[in-house]
């Protein structure tokens, strides 16, 4: 499990940017009758509407209370040194939650003063968006950064060169607020190819968008599917410590990556080691000891630049590194399933067998928890491949008779009531476990090695998954699940 570290930043609302006559107006409506409220909320919006000039956030409010942590990124780091600790206040990030709209075009027109810095607008992500969150840095920050943040890019070259829709363009910035860790992975073992694309045929629920009543039929379509969407590939045991497959973050990259051997299907496989990049240069993957290939869905601007060499010299030039999170975890035989897939299940409600079968896991493993020594410990991380492990966790590992102690029992305890309250949330134990779903990347491999083939047949034939965890399993069928799940056959 990769650690990263957190920092904070301050998190305000545009309350705290009221001025003192604005805060007045706001108690007075606040503690009025409700026969009053309609006019005292028109008085408090016209002094909103009056206000010239920028926007200072109150001092009183710059306290520990409007703080939050949040997890390194390649914007935190910006502010990295030997010094720093953890949770570190990090003074020229501000996260602003928009309350009152027309606050909100006075300060992305005029910014914002906090601590005697002055702040604009640097980017919202599509998350912070639906909760009404901006973020604001300081303009010395900006000034200082903008050309490394933006991956060596203006706003005047990207706008010269056709613009991007601005939705994106925001989401596209927000990448440098991923939480992530940096890796040693040179610029010159990464390039970019086309997207996997071919038509599938077969039965889809379609709607007729011209029609008004939106009638949803099943019909018989061929569908243009990106197989590769937001996917490339990487060769095994390439990034120090890292194993298994993982997503990264760079500057306008964003996607998974999964381990696949290209050079040996390269090699033995297409007896061809040479591909074309989304610029039609050349590339041969064996003599330039090519680590990685992304696609172009991964390339978010890849339009803004004039090849990848020239993407790959601004990441030299603003000493940028690429960017790894969410490493998915060791396979599981039992894992705590959402219950969004509880809800899709069609169970009648007098069904008590089906019930209690779903719910028998959960039941045992409460059971053990309250009988079993190796599971209490387990439970409590007293386990040997426990790599942050903590005083008392080494006790019980040394001394296990240490769970008899009264302190230890309130503690296996607390484990237990919050095995029940998942249980009761929905949150049960099932066989499986979480992990990413990729495509068929042999498929993709001859696609891309072998320059005569149209449409790649793959190795998975249709309706099959693979799954290394399970391959000696004699499983005849199984059911891909994803979350949000929004009806029964979402991500079957």
């Amino acid at each position: 499990m990769i650690k990263i570290p957190q920092r904070n930043i301050y998190k305000l609302n545009t309350f705290k940017l009221f001025t003192d006559k604005e805060n007045r107006l706001y108690n007075d409506y606040a503690s009025s009758v409700f026969e009053q409220k309609a006019e005292k909320k028109k008085l408090l919006d016209e002094e909103i509407a009056k206000f010239e000039g920028i926007r200072e956030v109150n001092p009183k409010s710059l306290t520990i209370k409007n703080q939050v942590s949040l997890f390194d990124s390649d914007l935190l780091r910006l502010f990295q040194n030997e010094n720093i600790k953890e949770r570190a206040l990090i003074e020229d990030v501000i996260i602003i939650t928009v309350e009152h709209d027309e606050i909100f075009n006075q300060i992305m027109d005029n910014g914002i003063i906090c601590g005697g810095k002055k702040f604009s607008f640097y980017t919202a992500s599509s998350g912070q968006v639906r909760e009404k969150n901006l973020t604001f840095l300081s303009d010395e920050v900006l000034n200082k950064y903008e050309y490394k943040l933006m991956g060596g890019l203006g706003i005047e070259k990207i706008n010269n060169n056709g613009g991007v829709n601005t939705g994106k363009f925001l989401s596209y910035k927000a990448l440098t607020m991923s939480s992530s860790i940096q890796v040693e992975v040179p610029y010159d073992k990464i390039i970019v190819v086309e997207d996997f694309i071919t038509n599938i045929n077969g039965k889809v629920e379609y709607i007729d968008v011209d029609n008004p009543e939106l009638p949803i039929t099943i019909e018989e379509k061929s569908i243009e599917v990106n197989h590769c969407d937001g996917c490339g590939i990487i060769l095994p045991n390439k990034i120090e410590g890292i194993k298994g497959n993982f997503q990264i973050r760079d500057k306008w990259i964003k996607g998974a990556l999964a381990e696949f051997e290209f050079d040996k299907f390269a090699l033995d496989v297409a007896n061809n080691t040479k591909v074309v990049d989304i610029y039609n240069d050349i590339h041969d993957i064996i003599e330039e000891d090519i680590w990685i290939i992304l696609t172009r869905s991964q390339f978010k601007m890849a339009d803004h630049y004039k090849n990848w060499s020239e993407f790959k010299s601004k990441m030299k030039e603003i000493n940028s590194k690429l960017c790894i999170c969410n490493v998915e975890n060791p396979p599981q035989e039992e894992k705590e399933m959402s219950y969004q897939y509880l809800q899709t299940l069609y169970i009648e409600p007098d069904d008590e067998e089906t019930i209690k079968r779903l719910c028998q896991p959960t039941i045992d493993k409460i059971k053990r928890l309250h009988e079993n020594q190796e599971e209490m410990l387990s439970a409590l991380g007293a386990t040997e491949d426990n790599k942050k492990i903590k005083p008392l966790q080494e006790a019980l590992l040394i001394y296990p008779q240490l769970l008899q102690d009264k302190h230890v029992q309130k503690e296996i305890k607390k484990v237990v009531k919050s095995y029940r309250d998942n249980a009761l949330g929905g949150r049960i134990l099932g066989r499986g476990y979480y992990s990413y779903i990729f495509p068929d990347l042999y498929a993709f491999c001859q696609k891309l090695f072998i320059k005569d083939i149209e449409v790649p047949e793959g190795l998975i034939p249709e309706g099959y998954v693979y799954n290394s965890f399970h391959k000696d399993d004699n499983i005849e069928r199984v059911d891909l699940l994803r979350s949000l799940r929004i009806s029964a056959t979402s991500g079957h």
